[in-house]
């Protein structure tokens, strides 16, 4: 289903494993432009064979349109306690790096991220600047998380952060990232 607001919205910019970065072409006039690039630490490489006896790897998830994060690698659930992210060198992390250019401090980015829960226990922390915003638990199957951003008129780079967590009880499901869109306010 589409949400009313993305529909009346033009996207700004598209992330996806195939298009992993986006630069806003020159223009003549100031309007505002972006940068902006999407980076996976620590993802996995499904081992095992999939339906119909296939062996997806790392190239056959990017070529499909996704990136597989491990629910065996996600990071304890109390590993950021107090409120921001820890250990980005062995955590999984979908990265999100943004620059703006010709915008000012009023200016918004709506962030619409589409995911794909493979189990009952895929959980999240949002992160701006590594400052947690949100936990999110996602429900089997396809997800959208949305996130509402300032963007820095001082062509300054910030990062937005998806990170793979346990649930509570130590349980954790793996799940695919497949895009994120950035929309002008």
């Amino acid at each position: 289903m589409i949400n009313p607001l993305e529909a009346s919205l033009k996207p700004f910019f598209t992330l996806n494993p195939q298009q992993p970065s986006y630069t806003s072409p020159n223009g003549q006039d100031d309007s505002p432009r972006v940068t902006a690039f999407v980076n996976f630490w620590n993802i996995a490489a499904l081992a095992w064979g999939g339906a119909g006896g296939t062996k997806p790897t790392l190239e056959s998830q990017l070529n499909d349109g996704w990136v597989y994060m491990s629910g065996s690698s996600a990071a304890p659930h109390d590993e950021d306690v107090d409120g921001v992210i820890h250990n980005r060198e062995r955590s999984q992390i979908i990265e999100i790096g943004i620059q703006g250019m010709n915008v000012n401090e009023k200016n918004k980015l709506l962030l619409v991220i589409d995911v794909h829960a493979l189990g009952e226990n895929a959980v999240v922390h949002l992160a701006l600047s590594r400052t947690i915003l949100r936990t999110e638990h996602l429900s089997l199957g396809d997800n959208t998380l949305s996130v509402l951003i300032d963007i820095p008129y001082d062509q300054a780079w910030i990062y937005f952060d998806i990170k793979h967590i346990q649930t509570p009880e130590g349980k954790a499901s793996a799940f695919g990232f497949k895009s994120v869109i950035g929309y002008f306010l």
